[in-house]
């Protein structure tokens, strides 16, 4: 059973380096997180906090979020970014997803999640 316990516990991300770095930064107006590594159950939640402090008062006028160092996404990554989406749209601000290759564009076209693909961006700016 411990096997089994250790075996999950590195599946998720409990040992070694994490999966997913997420940045997030702010300027004039806008906040951008940058996302490096792979998004799924284990790591989505480091979308949700990176979110949360781009979105501290006063609220930017957009949030960005640059998936070009993606190396994999899930439904939980989709999940996870349509909740950051849901958040810009209750704040009133703009939302981007820049770096979004054709395979991510996939992923957010079999889950159906429209919002996300509306919100791709070719490129942004920073402040």
């Amino acid at each position: 059973m411990t096997r089994l316990l250790d075996a999950d516990r590195s599946f998720m991300g409990a040992s070694g380096p994490p999966i997913l770095s997420a940045v997030p930064r702010r300027g004039r107006g806008e906040a951008v997180i940058t996302l490096n590594g792979e998004i799924d159950i284990a790591s989505a939640g480091q979308i949700r906090a990176a979110v949360i402090e781009c979105l501290r008062k006063p609220l930017p006028k957009s949030l960005v979020i640059d998936l070009t160092a993606v190396t994999f996404c899930d439904c939980s990554g989709v999940e996870a970014l349509e909740w950051a989406h849901g958040l810009a749209r209750t704040g009133r601000m703009t939302f981007g997803l820049d770096g979004v290759d054709p395979r991510l564009r996939r992923v957010f076209s079999l889950a159906r999640a429209d919002g996300l693909l509306s919100a791709c961006r070719t490129a942004h700016t920073t402040n």
